[in-house]
């Protein structure tokens, strides 16, 4: 079920401090916020801040506890990572009311081992990576595993609607939605070559469109 994560963080009151001095120093800089809430600018331990999204993902509630003031219950909404480094440049927290229903992604999490992969050389296509789901806040899970050891040929697959999540969490998606599969070697092969003649097409009417166009009478352009 949910797990209880405690994080600590300062408020920004220094108004000349950027983000960038913020990270030369060590922290993370956010901002926290939710309905009829004005928002609040926190910095965090990079260090603290990456332990507890490790932990929580965006898919459990965290104390978040400021200096003179109650713990404050959010979920963390979205994170801006640098694509080079992988370190974190800012998080956004949302206030959670524990009494309000959520909309959020739950990741799933693929366990054990395919019949299909393992003795027929299949591929595991995973066609989703997580599920949308409604609940109060404490009700909220961190995730939800799925076995894929029930695909033992290639004609089986594993549906939204094969899911187990408990009674007091609402799946938002299609429950005809497909979350796994295995397909044959051959079938992957002729999946990526389609695709790479379709690209060479689309670029070579492209091409014939730039032709045509530059082909046309100045006159005709003005």
């Amino acid at each position: 079920m949910i797990k209880k994560i405690t994080l600590n963080a300062e408020l920004r009151e220094n108004k000349d401090e950027n983000n960038q001095s913020i990270r030369e120093k060590g922290f993370v800089p956010a901002v926290v916020y939710g309905k009829n809430q004005k928002n609040i600018n926190i910095k965090l331990k990079a260090l603290d801040m990456e332990k507890a999204y490790e932990v929580a993902g965006e898919s459990s509630l965290i104390d978040l506890k400021l200096k003179d003031r109650d713990l404050i219950k959010v979920i963390i909404k979205d994170i801006q990572t640098d694509v080079v480094k992988g370190t974190m440049l800012h998080a956004d927290f949302y206030i959670i009311d524990i009494n309000v229903p959520i909309e959020v992604e739950i990741p799933l999490i693929f366990v054990n081992e395919s019949k299909a992969v393992k003795e027929l050389n299949g591929i595991l296509s995973k066609n989703k990576e997580t599920i949308l789901v409604k609940c109060l806040p404490n009700d909220l899970i961190s995730e939800t595993k799925v076995d894929i050891s029930s695909l033992s040929t290639f004609d089986d697959s594993i549906k939204v609607r094969d899911i187990n999540l408990p009674e007091n969490i609402t799946v938002l998606d299609s429950l005809d939605d497909l979350i796994v599969n295995v397909i044959e070697p051959r079938q992957q092969e002729e999946e990526i070559e389609e695709n790479v003649l379709e690209e060479k097409e689309g670029e070579e009417k492209k091409d014939e469109e730039e032709k045509t166009e530059n082909a046309k009478d100045p006159e005709e352009k003005k």
